[in-house]
């Protein structure tokens, strides 16, 4: 997913506009290796069954980016602590200008 931390509609409005432009978007992959002129990836959702294919594509700029989203490790603990931390878009934990997690009583 590009930008992950908006809404579906600007999302799609966001890359219509890349593609417009003829920008081509591998999203959903991970990088294996970057040579000088090639970049090396893959799919990381297979489908069941589906082997893992490595791919590349030559390239004059790489503009890295990396994703937003939580870890597993975030999710399941909001999961686990819903009904006292507070939690905003995405499942993203909501903290104070200390870093402290709001809806926990001592911030921990």
């Amino acid at each position: 997913t590009l930008i992950p931390q908006f809404d579906t509609p600007l999302q799609k409005k966001t890359i219509d506009a890349f593609k417009a432009r003829g920008t081509e978007l591998y999203l959903g992959c991970r990088v294996e290796k970057v040579s000088k002129n090639e970049i090396f990836f893959h799919y990381s959702k297979l489908a069941p069954g589906e082997e893992k294919v490595t791919k590349s594509f030559k390239y004059g700029i790489c503009v890295w980016a990396t994703g937003v989203s939580p870890q597993p490790f975030t999710q399941d603990f909001v999961t686990k602590f819903q009904s006292e931390i507070q939690s905003g878009n995405k499942g993203r934990i909501l903290v104070d200008d200390w870093c402290r997690a709001l809806g926990i009583e001592d911030g921990s």
